[in-house]
């Protein structure tokens, strides 16, 4: 390692941010759910749970 490299802190590297994709549509017994890109997936098991109990 040269010390160029070393005094360079790593950039982190850029997401792309893409439209709508990802997002999660459930319908179940007549109501519509969307949960959000980047949902926890402890968050949509719970909202999966809730719908299916009250639907």
């Amino acid at each position: 390692m040269t010390s160029r490299q070393a005094q360079r802190p790593r950039q982190p590297r850029k997401q792309k941010v893409v439209g709508e994709v990802g997002a999660i549509e459930l319908e179940i017994g007549g109501l519509v759910i969307r949960v959000g890109r980047g949902a926890d997936s402890s968050i949509l098991a719970a909202v999966i749970r809730f719908v299916e109990r009250y639907a």
